[in-house]
Parts: structure tokens; C-alpha cells; sequence
């Protein structure tokens, strides 16, 4: 517990610093001292491996779909370079907004 409470500590305080989301430089920051602690490897898969498929909002996909329809769809995030767009693929998402330069539309 006391971990976690850190991990959330050092998350929070850099994204006051930076502005967004950066969950791999707060990992980072997290392993100073762990780094021969198996679990912080576990850790780094988890996030690596979550299943952002199964963990957005019911339709969302749906409703994408819908949106393209009106108009250009975009993907406006706010985290890292390297972990956001990672999300934003394996969710699915990115193939649904890009979906119209397959398409042709």
C-alpha cells in the first residue's frame, strides 16, 4: 500500500509539472532503489499489456463511427508520446478514427 501511495505521489506531482498523463516517466521515477524488486517488472507489463479494449465507454467505437459521418474525427490526448498512443491504439480507437483514409472518404 505504501508503494502505491508513492507511485500515485510521483504521477501526480508530474503531471502538475507537465501538464498531462505520463504513467512510463512516473514508472521511472517510481523505480528508483527497486530496481532488483520482480514486482516493479510486473508492474511494467501491466501497464504495457492492459486491456484499454475492454475498459472504454460501452458503444464508444459506435459512436466514433457515427462521428465520422458529420465530419473529420481526431483523437485529442493529453499524455506521453510513447505510452498515450499506445492506449489509443490497442483500444481500437485509433483504427476507427483512421478508418476514413482507408476508405476513401
Amino acid at each position: 500500500m505504501a508503494q502505491r501511495k508513492r507511485y500515485w505521489s510521483i504521477y501526480d506531482e508530474l503531471r502538475g509539472k507537465l501538464g498531462y498523463a505520463d504513467y512510463l516517466a512516473a514508472l521511472q521515477t517510481f523505480r528508483a532503489g527497486l530496481d532488483e524488486d520482480p514486482d516493479l517488472l510486473d508492474m511494467s507489463n501491466w501497464l504495457l499489456e492492459y486491456p484499454f479494449a475492454q475498459r472504454f465507454y460501452p458503444r464508444a467505437l459506435e459512436a466514433i463511427a457515427y462521428l465520422r459521418k458529420l465530419g473529420l474525427t481526431v483523437v485529442l490526448s493529453d499524455g506521453d508520446l510513447v505510452f498515450q498512443p499506445r492506449k489509443i491504439q490497442r483500444s481500437g480507437i485509433w483504427d476507427a478514427v483512421i478508418a476514413r483514409r482507408r476508405v476513401g472518404e
